[in-house]
């Protein structure tokens, strides 16, 4: 949460407060990712259907720490074009961040859970409300204080997303 509202903080964004309900959905379906396993990793149907907004993050082999999945789905910053309020390149998506830090989000939930099924995986499933929403990008991704140069430093952005 915390991280999430400091990278919000920096597109000027107002901070989310942690929404109970959308934790318990969004740990139950951590744990339904967690027994499906890796290979059938995808977006929940009331992601689909537009009901909330939704990150994933899953990685085997490796400890996890909270800001691990934030960092991640933040560094999409570095391939997001601001005057275009778009994609640098239609390949690659950039939901994720513009997700983290859509101004008119004003809660979150988050869940995470751990499988066993042949290497260790962690999923953790973050849900937004309101969601995001690409047609409105310009009036709710604010580049405010983001400097590029923050692309290179590995305190903000995880993962090897570069712009």
């Amino acid at each position: 949460m915390e991280t999430h509202n400091e990278y919000r903080q920096m597109h000027h964004s107002q901070h989310m407060d942690l929404d109970p309900k959308l934790t318990e959905e969004a740990q139950n379906y951590a744990k339904e990712l967690s027994i499906r396993g890796i290979s059938l990793l995808r977006h929940s149907r009331g992601y689909k259907e537009k009901k909330y907004g939704e990150n994933i993050y899953a990685i085997c082999d490796r400890h996890v720490l909270p800001i691990d999945p934030v960092k991640n789905w933040y560094s999409k910053v570095c391939l997001y074009d601001f005057l275009a309020h778009a994609a640098k390149s239609k390949a690659v998506p950039v939901k994720e961040f513009t997700q983290v830090v859509w101004r008119g989000t004003e809660k979150l939930g988050v869940g995470r859970a751990t499988s066993h099924l042949g290497k260790p995986c962690t999923y953790i499933v973050a849900r937004y409300l309101p969601r995001h929403d690409p047609a409105v990008r310009r009036t709710n991704v604010d580049i405010g204080d983001f400097n590029k140069e923050i692309c290179n430093d590995s305190r903000y952005v995880g993962f090897g997303a570069r712009g």
